[in-house]
């Protein structure tokens, strides 16, 4: 059911002002006279390196590597020492095809955080990590393609929120990175971080909150002038036990897809960073799990601006998102405790009696695929796992679900509907640790993990388009 239909978004009064404010300069980078697709996060079908910049073994949080593969592969899972100089911590699995392993963290380094890569011997292969305690849980996929530049969206230093970047050298030549930003009050040029050295086999963490506080929307691009980087935005709240989310950089494209945008009666918000010279004219349609509504929000991103677009009061219960851009733009999802109680109608509410403060975020999918690899499906312990399936498509296509880390467990497969998203179960009996999902038709796929008091969003790894 429509709870609220917004033909047309006015731009809002914070940005009011954007128009004199002059664009930022052009900065060196590829040719955007095409859609970049998301080579960060396609899974290749030969040997490959996958970057994990968030990980977290303490004393007080656990977290594990998440791996998944389609053929039979060895899997070697660095950890850098956080002294320069010092020999990493290492640890190899033999993953058998298609299989998956969950290594925990804390049985190769309890380091604490501590950045991570995977070597995979052959392919298509893919790795995720996991960070939990009592009261967070993050989750996302490494990245295995390193460009020159990255983009951020949905960050905020706002009261009560605390913002980090860390930023990932896992090569041993030293490397210097620019990160510049833009805000609801224009070009944020950040001084501070304009020649950060990052050590080989290093990283350095930023602390927005102290250079750039009291922003409602921060958007950042990250640029490596002489080497290469890997970085990731981690956003919690500053309150005792307050949730955290974790979610990389990404590039630019004009389509994006998000396969679930909330669950739990969490409310979404769509970051949108528009870093061209020109002003970005979005459409967002909304698909459901029985209805579809075409271009239910239209927005105009001004140039050189980011803009955070609230969804929650859009439609009930869970729901999906294709956004599309006449200009090239990032998109990244953040997922939050709503500051009213959410609907009886919402799903997976979870009356304990406990506040939660529970925050989600995941960036999206530049395009469809008929093949994608889910690594954790199932293998974070003590949570509820649901994988979900968007079908962009106009004709319903037909999707198989094969479990992986149990040999011999039965392919489901399920029918999607044109334009509808699809909710999967994962099952909690079973010691299932990944999925590979298989489509007659591209799909998008993504995860939504949950625990009593936390929530964490991962966007799927596809193999192929």
């Amino acid at each position: 059911m429509i709870r609220r239909v917004s033909a047309l978004v006015l731009l809002a009064a914070a940005v009011t002002g954007a128009a004199l404010i002059p664009p930022p300069a052009p900065r060196p980078g590829p040719d955007f006279d095409v859609p970049i697709k998301d080579i960060a996060f396609q899974a290749p079908p030969t040997a490959s390196v996958w970057h994990c910049p968030w990980v977290n073994a303490s004393a007080e949080t656990d977290a594990v590597f998440l791996l998944a593969s389609a053929t039979e592969v060895d899997a070697m899972m660095t950890l850098p020492a956080p002294v320069l100089n010092e020999d990493p911590a290492t640890a190899t699995v033999l993953i058998g095809g298609s299989g998956s392993s969950v290594v925990n963290v804390g049985s190769i380094v309890r380091g604490g955080e501590t950045p991570g890569f995977v070597e995979f011997s052959d392919g298509p292969a893919a790795a995720a990590t996991a960070v939990w305690s009592n009261d967070i849980l993050t989750a996302d996929r490494c990245v295995a393609a390193v460009p020159k530049i990255w983009y951020l969206p949905g960050g905020t230093t706002r009261e009560g929120m605390s913002l980090t970047v860390r930023l990932f050298n896992p090569f041993p030549d030293d490397v210097k990175v620019s990160v510049t930003g833009s805000s609801e009050f224009g070009v944020e040029p950040l001084p501070e971080y304009a020649s950060v050295l990052v050590s080989g086999r290093s990283w350095v963490n930023l602390d927005l909150n102290s250079v750039v506080p009291l922003l409602d929307d921060l958007s950042l691009v990250v640029t490596a002038s002489d080497g290469t980087i890997i970085p990731v935005m981690s956003l919690s709240g500053e309150d005792p036990g307050a949730d955290q989310a974790s979610w990389s950089g990404t590039g630019l494209s004009t389509v994006w897809y998000f396969a679930n945008v909330t669950q739990g009666g969490l409310a979404p918000t769509l970051a949108v960073t528009n870093p061209g010279e020109l002003d970005a004219t979005i459409t967002i349609d909304v698909l459901t799990r029985g209805n579809a509504f075409s271009a239910l929000v239209q927005q105009v991103v001004p140039a050189g601006l980011p803009m955070h677009i609230p969804l929650d009061e859009l439609v009930l219960g869970n729901f999906g998102i294709r956004v599309s851009s006449s200009e090239l733009i990032g998109a990244a999802i953040i997922a939050q405790e709503p500051l009213v109680e959410p609907s009886l109608d919402s799903d997976d509410l979870i009356q304990d009696g406990d506040p939660r403060q529970r925050l989600a975020g995941t960036v999206g999918a530049d395009q469809a695929a008929t093949t994608w690899l889910l690594p954790g499906a199932g293998g974070i312990p003590e949570t509820d796992t649901s994988i979900w399936i968007m079908n962009p498509g106009d004709a319903s296509v037909t999707v198989s679900l094969e479990p992986l880390g149990v040999p011999g467990l039965p392919v489901d497969k399920v029918i999607v509907e044109s334009s509808r998203v699809f909710r999967y179960r994962v099952p909690d009996d079973i010691d299932i640790s990944s999925y590979l999902v298989d489509a007659s038709s591209p799909i998008v796929v993504s995860l939504a993990v949950q625990s009593p008091r936390a929530m964490a969003f991962m966007m799927g790894v596809p193999i192929d388009g």
